[in-house]
Order: C-alpha cells, then sequence, then structure tokens
C-alpha cells in the first residue's frame, strides 16, 4: 500500500467528516427519563411526570389528548417544595429552557417562587441555577447559549408548599459531536500526505 493511496483515503474520511459552524441544536428532553417529588391521582387523570416531556404544550389539564388517560400535564401533589427533573442520559451543551405552564382554570399562579437547577451528576456539581419570583402564563424561556452550561439534569422546584404542574419542559442542547484532537491531527495529517504525494508526482 504506497503512501498515494494511504494519503488519499485519509483525504476522504476528512472530507467525509463535516465538522459544521452551525450547531445542531435540539429538543433532547423528549429521549430523557422525567421523575417528580410526588405523582398526583386524580378522578380526571394522573399527572404523570413523563407528561412534561411528551412532545405536547398544551396546557389544558383534561382536553382529550393522545395519552393513555387523556392527560399531557405533569402533576405532583400539594408537597412542600414540590420539584420535576429530567435526567437527560449524558452530558450536553444547553442553549435553552422552556417551560409551558398548565392554563386552564388560572391555575397558573401555583407556578411561583421557584429553583431552575441544572446539574452535571457525573462531576457532582450544580453547573447553573436561577430563582424566580413571579408568576407566569404560558411559557417561560431561559436562554444559557452564552454561558457554556453543560450539564445532564435539568430540575425546577417550588420554593413553597403547592401542586407543581407542567405542560411541557423543552431542552435545547447542541447535539454535535466535539471532535476528539488526536481525530484532527490524523484528519490533518492524511490530507497532507496526499498533498505531498500528488507533489512528488508531478515533480517525477
Amino acid at each position: 500500500m504506497n503512501k498515494t493511496f494511504i494519503g488519499l483515503l485519509l483525504a476522504i474520511l476528512l472530507l467525509g467528516t463535516t465538522v459544521s459552524a452551525d450547531a445542531a441544536i435540539m429538543n433532547i428532553a423528549t429521549s430523557g427519563v422525567a421523575t417528580q417529588s410526588s405523582t398526583g391521582i386524580f378522578t380526571s387523570g394522573t399527572g404523570y411526570a413523563s407528561n412534561a416531556i411528551d412532545g405536547d404544550t398544551n396546557g389544558v389539564w383534561d382536553y382529550n389528548s393522545t395519552s393513555a388517560d387523556g392527560q399531557t400535564i405533569s402533576h405532583t401533589s400539594s408537597d412542600p417544595q414540590a420539584w420535576w427533573q429530567v435526567d437527560l442520559g449524558q452530558v450536553y451543551k444547553i442553549e435553552e429552557l422552556i417551560f409551558w405552564n398548565r392554563t386552564d382554570h388560572g391555575l397558573q399562579y401555583r407556578l411561583d417562587h421557584f429553583d431552575i437547577t441544572i446539574f452535571n451528576t457525573a462531576a457532582n456539581t450544580i453547573v447553573w441555577s436561577s430563582f424566580d419570583n413571579s408568576s407566569f402564563t404560558s411559557s417561560f424561556n431561559v436562554g444559557l447559549s452564552n454561558s457554556d452550561v453543560h450539564g445532564d439534569v435539568v430540575k425546577i422546584q417550588l420554593q413553597g408548599t403547592n401542586y407543581l404542574h407542567l405542560a411541557e419542559v423543552q431542552v435545547f442542547a447542541d447535539t454535535d459531536p466535539i471532535p476528539e484532537p488526536a481525530t484532527i491531527f490524523l484528519f490533518g495529517a492524511g490530507f497532507v500526505a496526499l498533498v505531498g504525494s500528488r507533489f512528488r508526482i508531478k515533480k517525477q
């Protein structure tokens, strides 16, 4: 196997590997695992934690969704410091969070005085946190693109005692793999080898 062929092979690998300047930002919460402080069970349905990552942002409690019991909203019991969280399965660079509230029967006010925390569980650290003391109506955005936040668990927790209900939680993150330095070096070496071999051929 001559140097020309090796160089060509490595160059093909280089050209076939795209390192995009534009990050692949996607909502990764829907593939995570959601848990909460308790699960509210009512005659009109059950507020499973997973309801808040089912892809449905409708904030009406009983609007005849496609879920098994007609509910698409997570709902705890009235707990001291009720909480909900999603485990993303691995560490991502998180760019934005969007929280969608329950919107029927004037119950939006329950989502009031709460903490939002992002954890890196492998490092056993809190990588970002925020406190909000005002309730919101339909949705609430948290922009993190300039904060360099890398985490695998997103948690929202009330400060007081109340029901915590969420229509949907969206976690937008960069899903592009970060190239390893050794891989970049090999691709670069392959390209140099190809150029060098072609130069030698022309010189002969």
